[in-house]
């Protein structure tokens, strides 16, 4: 995903933010509460959790711009290769 600042945010808008998982989060913008927060759903997920109906702004890292398929998979295959020379595989 390319990420921009998240200073203007809509329903709809894909925002990545640091919820109770260790790893950043991306999903959807559903409600935006009376208080500025923010509620989320993934898109493939039934419902929202908890974790995900009151985001704040300082919680946020960004909103989606872009999707660039499998770019991950090239990250994920770097830090492999490290570790592997490393001698941590």
């Amino acid at each position: 995903m390319v990420l921009i600042s998240a200073k203007k945010i809509n329903i709809g808008d894909a925002i990545v933010f640091n919820g109770q998982a260790t790893e950043p989060i991306i999903h959807r913008v559903i409600i935006i509460n009376e208080d500025g927060t923010y509620q989320t759903k993934g898109d493939n997920n039934s419902g929202s959790r908890e974790d995900e109906k009151r985001i704040s702004k300082d919680k946020i890292i960004g909103k989606a711009v872009l999707k660039i398929p499998y770019l991950g998979w090239i990250k994920l295959g770097f830090i492999n290769l490290i570790n592997l020379i490393m001698g941590k595989a």
